[in-house]
């Protein structure tokens, strides 16, 4: 997951990313920002666009996206997550 997207969600920006690893699991598209297709330009200059000319959209995106970050992604809830893949691999070994 790529912390620039985190970073920009927690200071209420909307986001647009590429449909690809993680990133799915935290972008809703049309929820918390836009995602384009990997390697479509096209997809990518119209969702730089479409934010670029609807204030309204860009304000209301970036207040979900950090409502969000805030929610699932506290420190506590980190480390519990960590924990668990600890004992998971605890129990494997």
């Amino acid at each position: 997951m790529p912390n620039a997207l985190l970073e920009a969600m927690a200071c209420e920006k909307a986001a647009i990313a590429t449909s690809v690893g993680g990133i799915p699991e935290v972008v809703m598209n049309c929820d918390h920002g836009i995602l384009v297709p990997a390697n479509d330009a096209g997809a990518l200059s119209n969702a730089i666009s479409h934010l670029f000319e609807n204030e309204s959209l860009r304000r209301k995106l970036g207040g979900i996206a950090r409502q969000t970050i805030m929610a699932t992604l506290t420190p506590q809830l980190e480390l519990e997550e960590d924990l668990k893949i600890y004992r998971t691999l605890g129990l494997n070994s």
